[in-house]
Order: C-alpha cells, then structure tokens, then sequence
C-alpha cells in the first residue's frame, strides 16, 4: 500500500509513503503502574514496590523468538534530607526471563541536584526507553530498583499518592 503525504486542505505535497508488509508491528501492549509509596535511605538499591512487601513487576510472553519488547517508563522521585551537597536518586531497570535471574537492562540513571547548601529538597522524574531482545517465547518480567546517592539522603517514590509511576511493553513483532 502506498499514499501521498497532503497538508492540511488537501494539497500534495510530493512525498510517496509506502506501508511495509512485514515487521514493526504491534503484537500486543502490556500497561502498569504502581502508586504505592515506599522510600530507602541507603545507598544499596531496593525494589520499587506494588504494595507492602511485593516487589512492582511487569510481564509479557513473547509471541515468537524473533520479537522485541519495547519498554517505556516514567518513575516519579522526591529526595530529602541530605546532609550532602551530593542529593539524587539513583534508578535502573532490570529484566527477567522465565525463572532465571533478573539482569541489569538499564543500570544507572539519576536525578536530583547538586546544592551547595547540604538540605535540599526535589522532585523529578526518571523516563526509561529500551527496545529489549530477549530472544525467547518464555514470559519476561521486568522490575525497577532505586536508591540514594548519599546515605544522609531519603528517596521516595513515587512523588505523592495517587501519582502513579509507569511502564509499558509492547511487543513489536519481526
């Protein structure tokens, strides 16, 4: 299938798009989000939770080998208390297939700031973007960890309830 790109009252503007017939579909869309508050003080990492005591997780079963999962998520941060000029939270995203162990898909992101002063106070998100080939048909599950930069800091998420951090996967088919 072919079209011609228009403007918006109809006039041709030259440009041939073709539709391709094969791969970059679509195959299905996985959506969650979690509003549960938790916070860690510590610069070792700690699950971002669904609810007290379970760790936020996310999956989808690819439908061939060949297909890709395209994951986009935003994580909402608020740090506190720093007797640090250093304050920021530290994020990263891992992933899972089948019963095997979690790896590191993404491991290091932050956001925060940089204050002179040694108490500031901010809030901020962290977006994540990856398109992820997992090579397998068997269910991949994807998690978020975050922490402190500094141990004088106190990182929450998400920022206030009912703000809600996201993820979305999608299958993208060969």
């Amino acid at each position: 299938m072919t079209g011609i790109i228009t403007d918006n009252i109809g006039r041709s503007s030259g440009v041939k798009i073709a539709v391709a017939g094969g791969g970059g579909k679509i195959g299905q869309v996985i959506t969650s989000t979690s509003d549960y508050g938790n916070s860690a003080s510590a610069t070792s990492y700690a699950d971002v939770l669904s609810s007290s005591g379970t760790t936020w997780e996310t999956a989808i079963t690819p439908a061939a080998t060949s297909s890709k999962i395209l994951i986009t998520a935003t994580l909402g941060f608020n740090i506190t208390g720093s007797s640090s000029d250093n304050n920021r939270a530290l994020a990263k995203m891992a992933g899972q297939i089948g019963a095997g162990s979690y790896a590191d898909l993404i491991g290091y992101a932050r956001m925060g700031v940089y204050d002179y002063a040694g108490y500031s106070s901010t809030s901020g998100t962290v977006t994540f973007l990856l398109l992820w080939s997992p090579s397998t048909t068997s269910e991949c599950t994807i998690k978020f960890q975050y922490a402190s930069s500094d141990t004088g800091g106190t990182v929450h998420t998400p920022i206030t309830s009912p703000q809600a951090n996201v993820v979305v996967l999608q299958e993208v088919l060969a």
